[in-house]
């Protein structure tokens, strides 16, 4: 899913019986979640909208979206073409550091219903 400039992913979790994302590609933590499937969107346009939101209350400036990257060339054994030699094979290191903010959003069924509605 997209939503300006942002990505984010989706899951499901079979235990709580719900969906859920995250937006890909920034150090700050974005998550949201809902019970129904068809307002997910809903419920990750939301979370950015948050997100944002929470940034201009703070006066900081939101963390940009990624830059989109052009696709690598994949060998056919299934592995990156330009493969870098070193022992982290070109993977980042994960900042899991305490300074990353996390901003969550959890749409309730009724209310995300109605802003589901007020979108068609």
């Amino acid at each position: 899913m997209e939503y300006r400039g942002y990505t984010g992913t989706v899951g499901y979790d079979l235990v709580e019986r719900v969906f859920h994302g995250e937006v890909m590609g920034l150090r700050d933590i974005i998550t949201y979640e809902t019970d129904c499937e068809a307002l997910l969107e809903v419920a990750f346009h939301e979370a950015v909208d948050a997100y944002l939101d929470a940034c201009r209350a703070c006066g900081e400036a939101p963390e940009p979206p990624p830059p989109v990257r052009a696709a690598r060339p994949v060998s056919p054994s299934g592995e990156s073409a330009d493969k870098p030699d070193g022992p982290m094979n070109g993977k980042r290191a994960g900042n899991r550091s305490p300074a990353r903010r996390r901003w969550s959003t959890r749409v309730p069924p009724v209310r995300a219903r109605a802003a589901a509605g007020r979108r068609r």
